[in-house]
């Protein structure tokens, strides 16, 4: 971890103390980090999206604020959900629930077995019905990164691009 990071996450867990314990970075992208967080006295997992200090300054809160409104107005079972936003200090972030499992691009590099290929065709086909929505909305937004999640026992989750720098598939 870099200096950079430890400090991100070091404020991330001031910001955030009372209500989630920072377990550390899973993901970076070119505008934002994500954290792998436990709500204080509870078992489950979440993933913290925070916007990176250096493009906030550089660029602004305004994009991270649109990809906000984008994923508030999604719903369907294979879209992770928005569980908070906020900002506290100069951190905007947002949360969701955490979908073990990797990502499908990672998946990719090894031959799946044949029931597994027709799981995910399945849950991409579903989601798909989604796209013209999506897309409207991320135009609207001017939010466009999106990819693929795969979910501990719950297919494939269409999340907002965060760790992939070209942020399209």
């Amino acid at each position: 971890m870099t200096g950079l990071e430890a400090a991100l996450q070091a404020a991330l867990q001031a910001a955030l103390d009372e209500r989630y314990v920072v377990e550390g970075e899973i993901a970076r992208g070119g505008m934002a980090a994500v954290f792998l967080a436990a709500p204080r006295g509870r078992e489950e997992r979440v993933a913290i999206k925070v916007l990176l200090p250096e493009f906030a300054r550089v660029v602004g809160p305004e994009r991270f604020h649109r990809e906000i409104a984008m994923l508030l107005g999604l719903r369907h079972p294979s879209i992770l959900p928005l569980l908070a936003s906020g900002q506290e200090g100069r951190l905007p972030y947002y949360i969701m629930p955490y979908a073990a499992g990797g990502s499908l691009q990672s998946r990719l590099g090894a031959p799946l077995p044949l029931a597994e290929v027709v799981a995910v065709a399945r849950d991409i086909a579903g989601g798909a019905r989604l796209r013209p929505r999506a897309q409207h909305r991320a135009s609207r937004h001017k939010a466009r990164k999106r990819g693929l999640r795969q979910g501990a026992g719950a297919g494939v989750r269409l999340r907002s691009g965060a760790g992939d720098r070209r942020g399209r598939w």
